[in-house]
């Protein structure tokens, strides 16, 4: 399941945290685990916990910058290895032993050409072939820069070109928050992210 992330990068090499936000589909509303690691170099490194439909899930991260895209990326271990959950008739599926993240910095457009826009509580973003499903969420910066789940929302929707943020979302008149967007194909793989600041009415 795709879902968002927030780390506090430092600008040199030190330790640093983070937040990363659980959902899953029909079960868990939500779950904000916890990152923590170190930045060396180009280098990032450490573990992440959280808890998944009442199992605790932990495990660690490795990952390295690159400069052309301003992005940082890398693989992650479970530590509790394949899990399959059985939660009928909620929702059956497999917690995965492994896999790939991402990470970009605020404003980024990945291609060059993909494009978030925000009307009130409207988010709208560029059409892209291939497209499959649409991660949304929006965040909040000043959480992000602190402690506590930043996500005030994320919901995975089709790839259609706009989403209403829900009416019980509080959004504060006149605060400024961040809107991203990734899009996956059929096979879960990322064509598209980008995300913006914008200032709600």
């Amino acid at each position: 399941m795709p879902g968002a992330y927030s780390l506090n990068l430092p600008a040199s090499n030190a330790s640093f945290s983070g937040s990363m936000y659980f959902t899953y589909v029909g079960c868990q509303t939500s779950n904000v685990g916890t990152v923590g690691g170190t930045k060396n170099d180009l280098s990032l490194s450490g573990q992440w916990s959280g808890t998944v439909d009442g199992l605790p899930q932990s495990g660690t991260y490795t990952g390295t910058y690159d400069a052309n895209t301003q992005s940082y990326s890398g693989t992650y271990a479970n530590n509790g290895g394949k899990q399959y959950r059985d939660l009928r008739p909620c929702i059956v599926y497999t917690i995965a032993p492994k896999g790939t993240w991402e990470m970009f910095p605020v404003d980024a457009r990945v291609p060059a050409g993909f494009g978030v826009a925000v009307a009130g509580r409207s988010i709208s973003w560029s059409a892209t072939t291939g497209a499959a499903s649409a991660l949304v969420y929006v965040m909040d910066p000043v959480i992000a820069q602190g402690s506590g789940n930043p996500v005030l929302w994320q919901s995975v929707v089709n790839p259609g070109a706009a989403v209403t943020i829900p009416s019980n979302v509080p959004l504060q008149s006149g605060k400024q928050y961040i809107a991203a967007v990734g899009l996956s194909n059929s096979a879960h793989e990322r064509l598209a992210f980008s995300s913006v600041r914008f200032t709600q009415p």
